[in-house]
């Protein structure tokens, strides 16, 4: 039985009883692993980047202990809403984790021709699509957090009014400029700069009360140098 199906386990894990902690790293110890040393793509400044895992001066086995430390802490546990696979959970947190420290050091590679995730997600939820479509080798974990992520993309664009979904599309599905925006908008780039600002904002408060990006102050312990 899963965390959120466990009634007791979870009431443990809130707790940050040490009996929770050793089940659920048994559990999801390799299911983190595995996404880690899969890789996967994500999108940093405009440009769509991929992770390699395995790659020097990442030590896989150390993310892995820092994501169930961060998992374990106080402000983490009280953020998980019990809902939601704990599996998922954790890995977003891997995710950020290593998202984090390539924000740091820049070492990231551009992918030419591939299409990231994210835009996908954000194209259907434009259009009303249902369940974004995976291509079915992609590996599960990432299968699974990705899935996730666009439901909630998707979520979110449904509380947007109208001239909040029109910006949506230009600015964050096609990618246009404030300017283009503004243009394509028929309004001011000062209307543009203040549905950004405030979009921006409350996805970002979404996405944390769904667990991503909680305390981003935290510094990593398993970046080493690449030998």
């Amino acid at each position: 039985m899963q965390l959120h199906e466990d009634k007791a386990l979870l009431q443990a894990y809130r707790n940050g009883e040490t009996w929770a902690y050793e089940l659920l790293y048994r559990q999801h110890a390799v299911a983190v692993q595995r996404f880690l040393a899969g890789g996967f793509t994500f999108l940093s400044r405009g440009r769509t980047c991929h992770f390699r895992g395995g790659r020097p001066g990442v030590d896989v086995d150390s993310i892995v202990q820092e994501t169930f430390a961060r998992a374990f802490a106080p402000s983490t546990r009280a953020h998980y809403d019990g809902e939601r696979p704990f599996k998922n959970y954790v890995l977003s947190i891997a995710k950020n984790l290593v998202l984090r420290e390539l924000q740091r050091h820049d070492r990231h590679s551009s992918l030419e021709g591939l299409e990231d995730t994210a835009d996908l997600v954000l194209r259907r939820a434009r259009n009303g699509g249902g369940a974004m479509l995976l291509p079915e080798d992609l590996d599960p974990e990432r299968t699974s957090a990705d899935a996730e992520l666009g439901a909630i993309v998707c979520a979110y664009v449904a509380t947007l009014d109208d001239e909040e979904k029109q910006f949506f599309d230009h600015r964050f599905v096609q990618l246009k400029t404030q300017e283009a925006t503004a243009e394509a908008m028929g309004c001011t780039r000062a209307r543009v700069k203040t549905l950004e600002k405030k979009l921006r904002g409350a996805f970002l408060s979404t996405l944390r009360g769904r667990g991503y990006f909680v305390d981003r102050d935290m510094k990593p312990r398993w970046s080493r140098k690449a030998a």
